[in-house]
């Protein structure tokens, strides 16, 4: 009869082993177990760190994403302040005019009557 025991890769001890497909190494049933259940713990915290590396890229990406808007409305602000600013002068220039040539005018009028009350006076 054959001897088919081989030494497991934890205990060292001869024993019928079963071979770990990702390590290549020869494992007793009970250290097997030991050895997936380490296996899928580490998984676990890959998969674990796997998702917080995501969402930090994602996090990232919405925080450009905000970065960007923000500066095009910072953009438009500046714009439209400037807009604002540029037609808040041309009324004001307007509003001068407007005021001396009524001044002006209140001017004539009140020239042409003290040249009539002068007349006036002139006749008594």
């Amino acid at each position: 009869m054959a001897n088919n025991k081989i030494q497991c890769f934890i205990c060292n001890e001869e024993k019928i082993t079963y071979p770990c497909k990702g390590c290549a190494e020869e494992f007793c049933l009970k250290d097997l177990a030991k050895h997936k259940e380490i296996l899928n713990e580490e998984l676990y915290h890959i998969t674990n760190e796997y998702n917080e590396f995501k969402q930090t890229i994602n996090e990232q990406k919405q925080n450009l994403r905000i970065h960007s808007l923000i500066k095009q409305i910072d953009k438009w602000e500046i714009k439209s302040i400037e807009k604002i600013q540029q037609k808040a002068q041309e009324y004001r220039e307007i509003l001068i005019k407007s005021s001396q040539t009524c001044i002006n005018a209140f001017e004539m009028k009140f020239k042409d009557l003290n040249e009539h009350i002068k007349q006036f006076q002139k006749r008594k």
